[in-house]
């Protein structure tokens, strides 16, 4: 009886030993499972399979995939299932644009570089396409818009290094003739700006339409000038109207001022003379004396910035009251904004008003200058203290002159250069302005 009972408790023990060693295999087993699918049969990765390295995913290679993955290594280029590690360019992933060297992405890249849709400029390995200017590689200097090389563009861009020209989208260091753009006559060295000049048309572009005209503004606005000089006068009605002279007798044949006369009054005079009248005798923009507000018009449809020359008897012939001033500021800034606007003036006094007005405005970005026949140096110091420029006649300055005042940072001005050699020569030795008859580009 008892050796039955030992018989049947050591059959129980090991068919229970059994069942926990038919568990534990279980688990072992299931644990492998998870160990074996975790790091081979789920999720993506390069890996070096025989000579190559694979794209795999859930542990069996992809030989259909193109695109990017990464690894510990960094994020590479696949072709094929496979990186391609002859491949160098630039291709997108997701909503980037990579620069990828021998297959690999390199983060450490930046320059231009080149694919099936152009150049392009590189920051840390990716497409910079919120860069504009001047980027390098070893074949040069390049214009970029939006993160690309623009090969139609000629014309001057800038980078930290100064202002260059650029000629087909790269900046041509072979470069050494003056160069218009926008307004401005640039003097190149080597592809460099070393000077730029703001052009200015004298009374509109008067060599091709009766000056102080609409049809005369309107021809420089649409030549392309930075700046446009006029004259203006104060009617008896006390608004602002455009002459030259004391009276309209040399321009309209009636020997009467401005400051006897209403607007009404002078917008019934004709102006019977001015280049190519023949021409324009039809046509009312050329035949009509403007008001000041007709001129700011022009000038701001054509971007052009005023250069307003306050005559000695502008206001109504008196001595020149500052309300009237103070009337003509107002008038212009109403008409103008923040764009950028030049009192000139003959009458120092009449810019010392305007220079009050300005500090009571608090405008530090109207321009004030001086027009003289003949340039002295007895000026330079009270034009530093009133902060105002010069604006000379040209045969009455030195280039010893222009030195100085340029060394005491003052900007000078030069009126009435028509002469295209003269006005290459002043522009390269640095005047800031140069007022013309003719477009001379």
């Amino acid at each position: 009886m008892n050796n039955s009972r030992r018989r049947r408790r050591s059959r129980r023990i090991r068919r229970i030993r059994r069942r926990i060693a038919t568990v534990v295999i279980f688990l072992i087993a299931a644990i492998m499972v998870i160990v074996i699918k975790k790091n081979f049969f789920t999720g993506t990765d390069v890996k070096k399979i025989g000579d190559n390295w694979w794209y795999t995913k859930n542990g069996f290679i992809d030989r259909e995939y193109n695109g990017f993955a990464s690894n510990k290594n960094g994020k590479w280029f696949i072709q094929n299932g496979k990186v391609n590690f002859n491949f160098n360019g630039i291709e997108k992933h997701i909503n980037d644009w990579f620069f990828i060297r021998n297959g690999k992405v390199d983060y450490s890249y930046t320059g231009i570089a080149k694919n099936q849709n152009g150049w392009w400029r590189i920051k840390n390995g990716k497409v910079d396409f919120n860069y504009n200017g001047l980027a390098e590689n070893e074949n040069g200097w390049w214009q970029i818009e939006n993160g690309q090389v623009n090969m139609s563009y000629t014309g001057i861009a800038e980078n930290e290094y100064g202002r260059w020209y650029v000629q087909n989208g790269q900046v041509d260091f072979s470069y050494n003739q003056p160069y218009f753009q926008n307004g401005t006559l640039y003097t190149l060295e080597n592809g460099k700006v070393a000077n730029e000049t703001k052009m200015i048309a004298h009374r509109g572009l008067s060599s091709e339409a009766p000056d102080n005209t609409v049809k005369s503004f309107t021809l420089a606005g649409k030549a392309g000038f930075w700046g446009c000089e006029t004259d203006i006068y104060l009617t008896k009605d006390n608004q602002f109207i455009v002459e030259h002279n004391d009276d309209f007798g040399e321009s309209c044949g009636v020997k009467k001022t401005p400051g006897e006369m209403t607007v009404s009054e002078i917008k019934q005079l004709k102006i019977t003379n001015g280049a190519n009248y023949n021409q324009y005798k039809d046509d009312e923009t050329a035949i009509r004396v403007p008001t000041l507000i007709e001129y700011l018009a022009v000038c701001k449809e054509y971007g052009m910035t005023p250069v307003i020359e306050i005559k000695e008897k502008a206001y109504s012939n008196s001595a020149g009251l500052k309300e009237h001033t103070e009337l003509l500021y107002d008038t212009v800034k109403q008409a103008m904004g923040d764009q950028n606007v030049i009192f000139i003036s003959m009458d120092f006094d009449k810019l010392r008003q305007m220079r009050e007005v300005l500090n009571e405005h608090s405008d530090t970005t109207t321009i004030l200058q001086h027009v003289v026949y003949s340039t002295s140096d007895d000026m330079i110091q009270t034009y530093k203290s009133l902060g105002m420029e010069l604006d000379s006649a040209f045969t009455g300055i030195t280039p010893d002159q222009i030195t100085r005042y340029h060394d005491s940072n003052i900007k000078i001005g030069l009126w009435i250069v028509n002469d295209q050699n003269k006005l290459y020569d002043f522009a390269k030795s640095g005047i800031n302005y140069i007022t013309t008859n003719q477009k001379s580009w």
